[in-house]
């Protein structure tokens, strides 16, 4: 029988010559037959033969396995098919995302087995038995899971395919727009998966008739629940504000260059839980938000990315700064790198009782070329401060030794 809910009166009547009794009433007696037919055993089960019928009706555990095992194996068969057309039309319509189509094609063929099972089982059929009934919150729960669990596949579709437009415009040291909005599609997604399952499991405890006994437990002992679960979900909880306050200030975005606890990188992705940092020697430095939040980090490509990097050299005090300058800014006309936003300057920073320091200054649009240029002059300067007034611009450490006179008294022995 279809399940549902159909209104019941009873009356008690008193008849001259006998006890009270409770006997449905005529407005019942009248509904039957619409009861029946909105009610009552599906379209199919008329089409079942009729030793089949018969067991039904009389709650045979046998007939109503067979018929549940019959339907299952029908699911079975609509979900297999259902993966492939589904799997072939998303492939021709999303090729760039096939990662994100095949993890939804799964799901998609489960909740085909789901509803197929729960069309044909209590809505065409509607068979009568207490297994049948029995099994019909265990479908919806089914149901539900997978309905959750095709949602969440459908939003990393989407993001996926919105973020894309944004990540062809997204270079590491350009289009920082770009690098904003998909930071804000990337951390909105994980905020709308975690609220669409928070809505499915919602609907699985309602459907379970779990969400009274649980408020009431709750409601009695609120102080150690908050407790509990305040201890417990700390972590979690910090981490999901931390990704809130990413998305809403925009310290960084993913794309960005980022000197993060002496180490450089790029921000390879942004999770509601972590950071996730792809240094320049491809390794990954994962940082849970809250802790990324919490501590200074280097943008350098948060305004703009041009970068101006030092260059250190020791020298003797003899060493002509004059010359040393003229070589610098004959090397930067000839590097492609040098952006020509800083004019080519070396300055006297530091002097210690032995050494000179000199510093130049080189500018390149971005951090990676400047860091490769700020290499190749470093190399090129030491080569020439090398070879410059025949090596006396090298450090030296000098040695003063004191002659006695002839006329100076001896000591004494």
């Amino acid at each position: 029988m279809r399940l549902g809910y159909a209104e019941i009166r009873l009356e008690r009547v008193k008849p001259d010559d006998g006890e009270p009794a409770w006997l449905f009433s005529p407005r019942t007696v009248i509904k039957i037959q619409d009861m029946y037919q909105r009610h009552g055993p599906g379209p199919l089960f008329a089409h079942l033969p009729v030793r089949v019928q018969r067991g039904l009706v009389r709650d045979s555990v046998k007939w109503q396995w067979m018929l549940l095992l019959s339907i299952g194996a029908l699911a079975v068969v609509m979900g297999w098919g259902a993966n492939k057309l589904f799997h072939a039309g998303l492939a021709w319509k999303f090729p760039q995302q096939r990662r994100e189509v095949g993890r939804l094609v799964a799901p998609v063929g489960w909740l085909a087995r789901g509803t197929t099972f729960a069309v044909v089982t209590y809505v065409l059929v509607a068979a009568p038995g207490t297994v049948v009934h029995s099994s019909y919150i265990m479908t919806i729960i089914l149901l539900v899971t997978g309905v959750t669990w095709v949602c969440v596949h459908v939003i990393d579709l989407l993001s996926s395919i919105v973020g894309r437009r944004y990540r062809d415009r997204m270079g590491p040291f350009e289009g920082e727009e770009a690098r904003l909005q998909l930071t804000s599609i990337t951390v909105g997604r994980y905020g709308v998966v975690f609220l669409a399952i928070a809505i499915g499991l919602g609907v699985a405890l309602y459907e379970l008739h779990v969400i009274k006994e649980l408020s009431l437990s709750f409601l009695a002992s609120a102080g150690v629940a908050s407790a509990v679960l305040g201890v417990a979900a700390h972590g979690v909880l910090g981490n999901m504000l931390a990704a809130v306050q990413i998305a809403m200030t925009k310290p960084v975005a993913i794309g960005d260059s980022v000197s993060f606890e002496e180490s450089w990188g790029f921000v390879d992705d942004i999770t509601y839980a972590y950071v996730a940092i792809r240094t320049w020697d491809d390794r990954r430095i994962i940082v849970p938000l809250s802790y990324f939040i919490a501590h200074p980090i280097e943008n350098w490509s948060k305004a703009n990315t041009r970068i101006v990097k030092p260059i250190y050299l020791y020298a003797d005090y003899r060493i002509d700064v004059d010359q040393v300058w003229k070589k610098f800014k004959e090397l930067l006309e000839k590097s492609e790198r040098w952006d020509k936003t800083v004019e080519p300057v070396v300055q006297v920073t530091g002097m210690s009782e032995k050494t000179l320091e000199l510093r130049p200054l080189c500018s390149a649009r971005n951090a990676t070329d400047a860091w490769n240029l700020h290499c190749e002059l470093r190399e090129s300067l030491v080569r020439f401060v090398r070879t410059m007034q025949g090596g006396d611009a090298l450090p030296k450490e000098r040695v003063e030794v004191a002659t006695r006179s002839s006329e100076e008294p001896r000591p004494r022995q």
